[in-house]
């Protein structure tokens, strides 16, 4: 049988880790896999249970998404947060008796998006786990669980590739050293904006029409000192929730290059700008202060904007926010 976990790449030590533990027959009950968007958590996951099924016939199942046995809990698409309704379905669930394998593995998707309520419901069987059942708790931040949670289950972080590492990986594929070729600016954002995860780097390459269009984020930054042209740009921006929220994040990143050149930083620390010709206007345009103002209140303007905050109220906020850091 051919490794399970060799789809995932990178995180050798992970590997190495889980697939020990499977042999010894000392795998735990459940395990928190910390990591950015597409770093895997995921794929690890259904590898250790491929794993766990051994030769068992049924076990092709489980790459096929069809085992009733191995199964995913996590929020609605209506819903930002999981609920305690959730956890409840997979409780009941996990006290039914297995298929066709000898054991039952539950994978909760965005479990720090768990309220405290469903993060008290799951603490219950993470401390009486029924016999062979085994959870993986998947999650960008291991900090927003309780510590009572965090205290049934050892957190495996995944791996942060560095650009280079990504660059390594991404150049091997056609479409992809194509747009290396083609377009490196946009090639070289994407992947520092990917948070060191390759699958992240992949989604952002593979968004045709970011390719052809200007950056947000950095547009939107470089005119925080004119309050009508902000605002005039704002309003032309067709952003959907997902999209404004993603380009919130990218705004933090690049505020987070530009204190970080405050302090002469070497380019290759940077995460978004691609050089220090590159970040000249925004540097400009705020001072030390300023840049950690506008971080705090891009901050607390994502996690606004994430709890449904009117995406056009949203917007004003972002021009009013970022004009009166500014001083326009």
């Amino acid at each position: 049988m051919n490794n399970p976990l060799d789809t995932l790449r990178g995180n050798t030590g992970l590997k190495n880790y889980i697939q020990g533990e499977i042999q010894r027959n000392a795998l735990a009950h459940a395990y928190i896999l910390e990591g950015p968007q597409g770093s895997g958590r995921h794929t690890l996951a259904l590898g250790a249970a491929i794993l766990l099924a051994g030769d068992c016939p049924e076990g092709q199942k489980i790459a096929a998404g069809c085992s009733p046995d191995v199964k995913c809990f996590g929020p609605s698409r209506e819903k930002k947060q999981l609920t305690v309704d959730v956890i409840r379905a997979m409780k009941e669930d996990a006290l039914l008796k297995s298929n066709d394998l000898p054991f039952k593995c539950y994978l909760i998707e965005k479990a720090d998006c768990m309220n405290i309520q469903a993060q008290n419901a799951a603490l219950k069987i993470l401390e009486e786990p029924p016999a062979n059942t085994y959870f993986f708790l998947l999650c960008e931040s291991a900090g927003m669980l309780l510590p009572t949670v965090r205290s049934r289950a050892p957190v495996l972080r995944m791996q942060r590739f560095s650009f280079e590492e990504l660059d390594g990986f991404l150049k091997k594929e056609e479409r992809f050293r194509k747009i290396r070729l083609e377009n490196k600016g946009f090639y070289d954002r994407c992947l520092r904006s990917a948070g060191g995860s390759l699958g992240r780097a992949e989604e952002l390459l593979s968004d045709t029409e970011e390719q052809k269009g200007e950056d947000p984020a950095f547009e939107l930054l470089s005119r925080a000192g004119d309050r009508v042209e902000l605002t005039l740009y704002l309003l032309k921006l067709n952003l959907k929730r997902p999209e404004f929220g993603e380009t919130l994040l990218r705004m933090r990143l690049i505020l987070r290059d530009l204190l970080l050149l405050r302090y002469r930083v070497r380019e290759e620390e940077l995460l978004c700008l691609s050089s220090l010709e590159e970040a000249g206007p925004l540097c400009r345009g705020f001072s030390k202060s300023e840049l950690l103002e506008a971080f705090d209140f891009l901050t607390d303007l994502q996690e606004k904007t994430e709890k449904n905050l009117n995406i056009q109220n949203a917007k004003m906020a972002l021009a009013t926010g970022l004009c009166r850091i500014s001083g326009a």
